[in-house]
């Protein structure tokens, strides 16, 4: 199996984590998971690729998850965290306020939320370190976002969450029309068809030979 490619951050060279170095950590998690964890409410996220929009209406519930994953179609995933995981190399200002932005296989990968995606007393830190799995290929044709707690491939996708219907979503039901907007239906309306009999008011007279 080809193993996994590090990521780069600013054009530099990434230094692998069995070696010491500016970009290498003196510890290493316990089986690849890091301590830091993530726990963010997406609201109405939207998730874009090299500033083309892949998908809209991103909605996850992420609580206490080390992993988030990004899945490029054809090219491999991506694997985010808060601290060092293995064959990880930290890209420096991905995390920006309400966004994540990343760089993976050449392309500017970036998630938005409604709200902050940091909170707590670490979300000063807005370093993401980030593993390539160029290996790890999935029936799917358009990119996916994923989280749970692998640090490696097969990693989870779980199913956007379904928001109840409320006034201030785009998904909501529209308000009903105002009553001098509705149409008024006549109660005594009748159409007169010409040439129609008593007996057979639906068929007209046969002509008389």
């Amino acid at each position: 199996m080809t193993p996994l490619i590090l990521a780069q951050s600013n054009g530099s060279t990434a230094t692998p984590a069995n070696k010491k170095g500016a970009n290498a950590e003196e510890t290493t998690p316990v089986d690849g998971i890091p301590k830091q964890t993530l726990s963010v409410e997406i609201r109405d996220g939207m998730l874009t690729v090299d500033g083309l929009v892949v998908k809209a209406g991103v909605n996850y519930d992420v609580e206490s998850v080390p992993f988030l994953y990004f899945f490029l179609p054809g090219i491999g995933t991506a694997v985010v965290a808060r601290e060092h995981i293995p064959n990880s190399t930290p890209q420096k200002n991905a995390f920006h306020g309400s966004t994540l932005t990343i760089h993976a296989f050449g392309h500017e990968v970036e998630l938005s939320n409604a709200n902050p995606l940091l909170s707590g007393k670490n979300k000063s830190d807005d370093t993401a370190w980030v593993s390539l799995d160029n290996d790890y290929t999935r029936v799917a044709r358009t990119p996916m976002m994923g989280y749970g707690l692998a640090p490696r491939a097969p990693y989870q996708w779980p199913g956007a969450k379904i928001l109840a219907a409320a006034p201030d979503h785009s998904h909501s039901n529209a308000p009903p029309l105002p009553a001098s907007a509705k149409p008024t239906m006549e109660s005594n309306y009748s159409v007169t068809v010409p040439g129609t009999t008593a007996d057979n008011p639906s068929r007209p007279p046969s002509k008389q030979k």
